[in-house]
């Protein structure tokens, strides 16, 4: 069968526009290819909640360690300390990658005891004018607001961080508001010795705290952490063990108080605004 020269022609136009077409399909298609696998980071990029507040309560033990001072440096202990108990709840911001500021609202129970007291209120206090010399213990409840600095030694926001235990340091400035009672060990049904603002007066004490502390953090799930820390606390007043410090000579001396705590807490990480984060490909990363 004979074919016409215009048929010809239209053949070969049609080809070509195949021809044309399928070329730019497959030079699109090993471009796609080309940069997605070759020129990209073996990374892709999608819209993700970053991890930047963070929600804490927890529980641990807090123990009464000394009272000291600086000018002169002398320290002086008139207890045997135990354990009590420390609750804690706060909440805090990641600022940059590593820099945790916050709040923390913390309760404390100190308490001790001495069988054979010889204590250097004896006959200066105005509640130990006739000496205390019979077994004693005493009671301290401490309701503390602070404002925290934590600093991380690895990267708090990464995504996909392989180690997930952290360490940091961190310290705490604010006010402390406390009550205390010293009591006869023995004479049960006895009034107090002192009493500070258990409901009488003088009414509790109000002071100012700071603390330093260092600390475990390990990331449980993506918004999930429990947090370890233990806390050196310096109270800017002589009388958490509800016995006031003095000289020989009845010159009244200001000490503070020195208290540790161990806490364990559990947190919860969320954010409110949305963050570009990269996410690698599985068979690309090296």
């Amino acid at each position: 069968m004979l074919i016409s020269k215009k048929e010809k022609q239209s053949i070969c136009i049609k080809r070509y526009l195949v021809f044309k077409y399928s070329t730019i399909q497959f030079l699109c298609f090993y471009l796609f290819l080309f940069f997605f696998f070759g020129f990209t980071p073996n990374a892709y990029s999608f819209r993700r909640t970053a991890k930047r507040w963070h929600l804490s309560a927890g529980a641990g033990s807090s123990v009464m360690l000394t009272e000291g001072q600086i000018f002169p440096i002398s320290f002086k202990n008139e207890f045997t300390h135990q354990p009590g108990v420390t609750v804690s709840a706060g909440f805090s911001y990641i600022f940059g990658k590593r820099f945790e500021p916050g709040l923390e609202f913390n309760y404390t129970t100190l308490r001790g005891y001495n069988n054979t007291p010889d204590f250097s209120a004896n006959g200066f206090h105005y509640r130990f004018l006739n000496p205390v010399t019979e077994p004693v213990f005493y009671n301290s409840e401490l309701l503390g607001k602070y404002l925290f600095f934590r600093y991380y030694f690895r990267d708090v926001t990464e995504p996909r961080r392989k180690q997930k235990l952290n360490q940091f340091v961190g310290v705490k400035l604010g006010s402390l508001l406390f009550a205390t009672k010293l009591e006869y060990k023995d004479k049960e049904g006895e009034a107090p010795i002192f009493v500070k603002g258990n409901g009488t007066q003088p009414n509790p004490g109000f002071n100012f705290i700071w603390s330093a502390g260092y600390g475990l953090r390990y990331e449980v799930s993506d918004h999930l952490g429990i947090r370890a820390s233990a806390n050196l606390n310096i109270a800017d007043y002589d009388c958490l063990d509800a016995v006031h410090n003095y000289s020989e000579t009845g010159e009244r001396q200001r000490y503070s108080g020195i208290f540790g705590q161990l806490l364990f807490e559990l947190t919860y990480s969320f954010d409110t605004r949305k963050k570009i984060v990269r996410q690698y490909i599985p068979w690309r990363r090296r």
